[in-house]
């Protein structure tokens, strides 16, 4: 069977009835060209997500999703190998690296799409404390202040001055 290739040309995202669309189908050919781009690059770089569209598609949202899935993979293999083998999980964990697709605020109202370059380590890391940044701001969030009393605080018998003065 001979392989069928999509012109440019024929790619269109979005509700126009004219051209093919992308779909789930072709995530394993564009995650393999996502995945060239990611190799050549440096952890810890930083990019905006339309650099890292592949030149078929034009959807930022798709792009977004294609990431995040292709990251989603990596990190269930991994999930999944440190069950068995811990110590080659780590190792490979570390080698690694993977897009963090995250929103930025870029302006008054306006919010940025950004993709940053991590090792799968790193990247845990990163979700572990952007998670429990969120779970603490919860937590403040549903604390009320305790409204002052109006009336002095009585003593219980116990500690009152009478009891602890000696006899």
């Amino acid at each position: 069977m001979k392989p069928t290739y999509i012109r440019e040309s024929d790619l269109i995202i979005g509700h126009s009835k004219q051209g093919l669309r992308v779909s789930v189908s072709d995530f394993p050919r564009l995650a393999f060209g996502l995945a060239q781009r990611i190799e050549q690059m440096k952890s810890g770089q930083i990019l905006d997500i339309t650099l890292m569209q592949p030149e078929d598609v034009k959807s930022e949202s798709y792009t977004i999703a294609l990431l995040q899935t292709a990251s989603d993979y990596i990190i269930g293999y991994i999930d999944s190998l440190a069950t068995t083998n811990p110590t080659r999980a780590r190792a490979v964990a570390d080698s690694l690296q993977i897009p963090w697709v995250r929103e930025v605020q870029s302006g008054p109202n306006k919010v940025a799409a950004i993709v940053e370059i991590l090792t799968v380590t790193e990247y845990a890391r990163r979700q572990m404390e952007e998670i429990g940044k969120k779970a603490g701001k919860k937590v403040a969030a549903s604390i009320e202040p305790k409204a002052k009393a109006s009336s002095p605080k009585r003593e219980s018998k116990a500690f009152s001055k009478d009891v602890l003065q000696p006899r």
